[in-house]
């Protein structure tokens, strides 16, 4: 399923900042699709009644992002909202890098280093979050990867409900 589609009541979106999904289950497949996540790697963050958070950890060598993902229903309808996104940490410390290092560095060209990555620090604010879209461009491979992941999750959890 690309883009917007419905299948077997599944419907998946993908709208820049993080992939949407809409089901319709019951316990019983909501916690096969749970169970799933965390083969996955994925750990609960928070547990209720109604709303859970989920959050993966990076494995920067396979070049891997971090990634949440919160399911919020009513029992019988569910919304499943995920996302990469660069941490807040590793924003902070390049800024700080940049701040400390590049200004006082006797290297030629310093100046245009420093506003570089000054453009990298706005850079990665702005596509802090990424959807799982399989026709990304930017961080496309991972994105790609995890799209196709999610989707036989869903569809093995769901696709026949």
């Amino acid at each position: 399923m690309d883009g917007n589609m419905a299948e077997n009541d599944i419907i998946v979106t993908h709208s820049g900042r993080q992939s949407s999904v809409s089901v319709t289950a019951d316990a019983a497949r909501l916690e096969a699709f749970r169970s799933a996540l965390i083969r996955e790697g994925f750990k609960t963050v928070t547990e209720g009644e109604f709303r859970w958070e989920l959050r993966r950890d990076i494995r920067p060598i396979a070049g891997d992002w971090p990634m949440k993902l919160i399911i919020e229903g009513d029992g019988r309808r569910w919304r499943i909202s995920f996302f990469m996104f660069t941490p807040w940490s590793w924003i902070i410390v390049f800024s700080l890098m940049t701040l400390l290092f590049i200004p006082f560095a006797s290297f030629q060209g310093a100046p245009l280093a420093f506003l570089l990555a000054l453009g990298v620090i706005g850079l990665a604010i702005y596509k802090q979050k990424l959807d799982f879209s399989p026709d990304a461009s930017w961080q496309g491979p991972p994105r790609r990867e995890w799209h196709d992941r999610m989707q036989r999750l869903l569809d093995e959890a769901f696709g026949d409900a």
